[in-house]
C-alpha cells in the first residue's frame, strides 16, 4: 500500500523501493508486481512493464464470461 501512495504522489523512486521490500518477502506477490511494472510504464521502460506484469497474471486464473 504504501508503494501504491507514493506511485500516485508521483514518487516512483520511493514507491519502486516499497515494492521492493514487498517482493522480497514474497517474490511473486501480484499487487507489488504489479504497482512495479506500472513504475517501470511511467520511467518509460514498457518492456520491463510487460515482462512484470504477465508475471504478476500467471498465477491468476482465467475468469470465464
Amino acid at each position: 500500500m504504501v508503494g501504491d501512495l507514493y506511485r500516485h504522489q508521483r514518487q516512483p523512486d520511493n514507491a519502486a523501493s516499497e515494492y521492493a521490500k514487498a517482493l522480497a518477502i514474497d517474490s511473486r506477490d501480484p499487487e507489488a508486481l504489479l504497482g512495479t511494472a506500472a513504475v517501470q510504464l511511467s520511467l518509460g521502460h514498457p518492456e520491463q512493464a510487460v515482462i512484470l506484469a504477465r508475471i504478476a497474471l500467471a498465477d491468476r486464473p482465467r475468469m470465464c464470461s
